[in-house]
């Protein structure tokens, strides 16, 4: 009610609410006390505030904006220590199959070994990256290596639409079916300027998210 109290931090010696007036750190959860307009009544609350997820270069207008961001609210990417997400560096081997595991909300075994020789059993990826293999999703080298510091060339796997992207000649006989497929799925779009699909680049973590949040809704 109009009469009604609030203390900040204690119910005795805390530090009265008043709108526009008192300001309140909420950093670390904050404890308040209501006071009943009779005063025969105080009951104390909890309020915690949690920060949403933000990046410091990926910013509101850009095409990839909702997607990241939405990637980021669903667990299936996260930024770097100094807040950045980096959104046109390329996707690494590591980073793919973490993001892939994660979208597919993988189960991991901390104390199984690492099934490839260059990853090491402490990798930060080495779960998803054995997950990706076990389903044969993200596969090996001929040597046997996986080299999840290389960047994740873009390949489709699933995937047909019979519109033709302007650079069809650039893609190669044996991946035409899953990039066509893709398209039509809604997973992969050409790109704004021109519509081309560039089958020779290599996915940025922008376009990486954009994919898994069209898988998402597809």
């Amino acid at each position: 009610s109009v009469g009604a109290t609030i203390q900040v931090g204690s119910e005795n010696s805390g530090v009265a609410l008043i709108s526009d007036v008192t300001s309140v750190n909420y950093t670390n959860p904050v404890k308040l006390y209501v006071t009943s307009e009779s005063g025969n009544v105080t009951r104390m609350y909890t309020v915690t505030v949690e920060e949403g997820v933000s990046f410091s270069d990926v910013t509101a207008g850009a095409w990839y904006y909702e997607n990241v961001m939405g990637a980021a609210e669903n667990g299936y990417v996260s930024g770097y220590p100094d807040g950045t997400f980096k959104p046109m560096q390329s996707v690494t081997r590591a980073e793919c199959a973490s993001m892939i595991a994660k979208a597919m909300g993988y189960d991991s075994d901390p104390d199984a070994g690492s099934a490839y020789p260059d990853v090491a059993d402490d990798h930060w990826a080495k779960a998803a990256i054995n997950f990706c293999a076990q389903n044969d999703i993200i596969n090996g080298y001929d040597d046997g290596t996986f080299q999840p510091n290389k960047a994740f060339e873009l390949s489709v796997k699933y995937g047909v639409s019979t519109v033709l992207f302007p650079d069809n000649s650039s893609i190669a006989a044996g991946a035409s079916d899953h990039v066509y497929a893709a398209k039509a799925s809604g997973l992969m779009k050409g790109y704004e300027e021109d519509g081309t699909f560039r089958p020779n680049n290599q996915i940025t973590r922008a376009e990486a998210a954009s994919i898994f949040m069209n898988a998402k809704y597809a």
